[in-house]
């Protein structure tokens, strides 16, 4: 090893067996040559350029099939194909050498993988000198050109008969330490100069980074061991990754499998094996997808954020949730992490209401596709349709402004869309995607609308029409007015026209046929289970401990298994929400109406700094979702430490019981609100309030579900308000566990033999 870093060999004569991989490199040479000779002299079609361009590829091949990678080098007189100086050569490999010094060239890297046109690319580029003056070129940068890398390292002559791949072009320097060091840590500096450094190579100098990874590891395995290579391969790309989303813009899952293949490609085969399993040119999506979900859950949230943030649909969304979340518990634990990423930004609700709402609605259809894989596939179909959107509607307008605003609409009232300019793309997005319905104007580009409908009565599918045009003539024609399932409406119009139109083909009836076959058939024990699991993983596994106050939290499902649900979760600011719900609904579809309740919950309370608020916003949310006829009572709550005070809102839930030390009385708060998802949203905005309550020390507070009071005996009497309020009140001196297993005690007294008929869940907080 030279000082530098650099890699030495001998220089020796070229003796390469006529089956070598060296020898295959020389052919394929003389063929670049001759290529790159008559794309100077001829178009790009002629004849005599066409045959040497087919030729040339063909030699690249073979050669690629011995030699996955080689670096080819022209300095000092010399050729050097990897570090072998190779002389006495052709007469073409001679005239490629005066090529390499007219273009500026002194090595060339090239990889297997590349395909024909990226060749003929590259060929034309090397055949170029004022590349800027021809934007038909395919590349006009070197950089440009996946497989074959220019200039990435570099080949020096030193002391006789020595040759040097100097990596100092490839980004070794002073610095590389303090870089080997940022991408070995146990945590991404993102922003320090390092950080920037890596940044920058990525971009210009993708081999150096490939370098200085192939040296972190090499380093490790020789000072701990070969069983650390694979570890620290992964702690590499996991901290340039985190690098990439550090940025401003964020990185989405694309960019960041895109600028990792550059990188990835130059690293020698044993290492990708390493890493994947498999070869880089086996490599798949589902390979990158993989790797990611080793990231950190913050590293897997800013990819989500950043497909987020640049409209993902929720189909896709929900397909990057399902690769990155491990296992069940991290689906809602990632979805609220992408939620609080998108309040650190600084972002209003406004601004992510939209965004916030394409999370939970991929959360939930991940759940679903879950779920749906564990049942049997009879009952698949329904537990997909029982919470799907309210539809698909394919747009198709050549206005891109009312292309937007429709979305836009549609999309606040619970539709998703798909948008198209071109007749022909927004016909195979309703074969391929199952739509509802479509949205189109008559007069469009190319395809003309009527066409459209043609096609439509022909070979479907024969979805509902909604015909948006200026031109009333239309209305007349042939293929509107036989069309089976159509409205009309004249531009311009107002909103709630168009959703008067499109809601007159809402599937509703269908999906609430759906979920009376759901909720009727009999809950066996796998239903059950199912629905346990789900339930269970939701419902926190601790409340957090907060000074001054003594918090405790009970649940005991039902042996039908409803929807409770609970939590207690810190909104960073040194303040708690706190919410109890019941969910209608039995078995699995009482459990994936808690999914939803929870998800768009936990995403929304980042914003909010008010239980009133909150309430709304999520009943915005599940006014769409939840299914005809369900819905969900809560109560939730902002607990303050600091000013000692709790603001608390109400959705149709049973009133809290509060208990104040001064007074020695206890009693029901006033009951108020109506149920989330039940009425119209601009009726339940009417009707709920919020309150603030002051905890002075000793103080206690119990939420609590119908299960409680609602507790039958064999009499079928219920346990009832009152002796849950004279046990709070006599009991408040215990700890919050022990009033918890008091009551519970209490209720399975009152119920003696009568089976637990619902849920059972509390939690109450006591001001210290």
């Amino acid at each position: 090893m030279k000082p530098g870093g650099g890699l030495t060999g001998k220089l020796v004569q070229a003796q390469f067996a006529p089956e070598s991989g060296e020898a295959a490199a020389l052919r394929f040479l003389v063929s670049f040559n001759k290529a790159i000779r008559l794309a100077r002299l001829y178009p790009m079609g002629h004849p005599l350029l066409k045959d040497g361009l087919v030729e040339s590829f063909g030699l690249y091949v073979k050669m690629a099939e011995k030699l996955p990678r080689l670096t080819i080098g022209a300095r000092g007189g010399d050729l050097y194909l990897g570090n072998v100086a190779v002389r006495d050569v052709s007469i073409g490999v001679s005239q490629l050498f005066g090529l390499f010094s007219d273009r500026g060239v002194e090595s060339l890297i090239l990889s297997h993988g590349a395909d024909e046109p990226e060749l003929v690319g590259f060929i034309r580029l090397f055949a170029t000198r004022n590349p800027e003056a021809h934007p038909d070129l395919p590349y006009r940068e070197w950089g440009q050109v996946p497989h074959f890398r220019v200039n990435d390292i570099a080949y020096k002559m030193v002391a006789g008969d020595e040759a040097i791949v100097d990596k100092a072009a490839a980004g070794e320097s002073a610095g590389d330490a303090s870089l080997l060091g940022h991408l070995t840590a146990d945590q991404a500096f993102a922003g320090t100069a390092e950080g920037k450094e890596l940044m920058r190579l990525l971009q210009t100098n993708p081999g150096s980074v490939a370098t200085l990874i192939k040296r972190a590891v090499e380093d490790m395995v020789r000072t701990q061991g070969a069983e650390t290579a694979r570890p620290t391969l992964a702690k590499c790309v996991e901290n340039i990754s985190a690098d990439l989303a550090s940025r401003q813009d964020g990185v989405t899952f694309e960019d960041l499998r895109d600028r990792l293949t550059r990188v990835l490609f130059y690293l020698p085969p044993d290492f990708l094996q390493g890493l994947f399993g498999k070869d880089m040119k086996e490599l798949r999506e589902e390979d990158y997808a993989k790797l990611f979900t080793g990231f950190s859950a913050e590293l897997r949230a800013a990819l989500l954020e950043g497909d987020l943030r640049r409209d993902a649909s929720p189909e896709l969304l929900s397909k990057r949730l399902g690769t990155m979340a491990a296992g069940e518990d991290e689906l809602v634990k990632l979805s609220e992490l992408v939620a609080k990423r998108l309040r650190d930004r600084g972002l209003s609700w406004e601004e992510c209401e939209a965004h916030v709402a394409s999370m939970a609605h991929a959360l939930g259809e991940e759940r679903v596709r879950r779920l749906a894989e564990e049942v049997p596939a009879a009952e698949a179909a329904d537990v997909k349709g029982l919470f799907r959107a309210k539809a698909l509607v394919v747009l198709l307008d050549p206005d891109a402004e009312v292309l937007a605003a429709y979305q836009k609409f549609l999309a606040s009232e619970g539709y998703r869309t798909l948008a198209f300019s071109d007749g022909a793309l927004a016909l195979k997005a309703a074969r391929e995607q199952t739509a509802d319905m479509m949205v189109l104007e008559l007069k469009l580009p190319g395809m003309h609308g009527l066409d459209v409908i043609r096609s439509l009565t022909s070979d479907g599918p024969k979805i509902p029409l909604v015909i948006a045009t200026f031109h009333d003539k239309f209305r007349e024609e042939f293929e509107v007015r036989t069309y089976p399932r159509q409205k009309f409406l004249k531009k311009p119009f107002q909103p709630p026209d168009l959703l008067a139109a499109v809601s007159s083909f809402t599937p509703q009836a269908t999906r609430a046929l759906i979920r009376e076959h759901v909720e009727g058939r009999s809950q066996n024990t796998a239903d059950l289970d199912r629905a346990r699991e789900i339930q269970e993983k939701l419902l926190p596994d601790s409340v957090p401990a907060i000074e001054g106050y003594d918090i405790g939290a009970f649940y005991r499902a039902s042996r039908e298994v409803g929807g409770d649900y609970y939590d207690v979760l810190p909104l960073g600011d040194g303040t708690y929400g706190i919410a109890i719900a019941d969910v209608s609904g039995k078995g699995v579809s009482g459990a994936m109406g808690m999914v939803m309740m929870r998800g768009i919950l936990r995403m929304a309370a980042h914003w909010c700094r008010s239980a009133q608020e909150a309430l709304v916003r999520v009943n915005r949310y599940l006014s769409k979702e939840l299914p005809h006829g369900m819905f969900v009572t809560a109560v939730y709550a902002i607990l303050d430490p600091a000013k000692r005070t709790l603001t608390y809102s109400l959705a149709g839930h049973n009133p809290p019981v509060l208990y104040r030390k001064g007074t020695r009385r206890a009693e029901l708060l006033p009951p108020s609100g109506t149920p989330l998802g039940l009425v119209p949203i601009p009726k339940f905005e009417e009707v709920i309030r919020e309150a603030t309550l002051e905890l002075t020390p000793q103080d206690r507070i119990v939420f609590y579900t119908d299960g409680v009071v609602e507790a039958l005996n064999p009499a079928e009497e219920v346990f009832g308000e009152e002796r849950l309020i004279g046990l709070v009140r006599d009991a408040s001196f215990l700890d919050s566990k022990k009033l918890l297993d008091y009551v519970v005690t209490e209720v399975e007294k009152h119920q003696d033999t009568a089976p637990q008929s619902d849920d059972i869940t509390m939690v109450t907080v006591k001001a210290l």
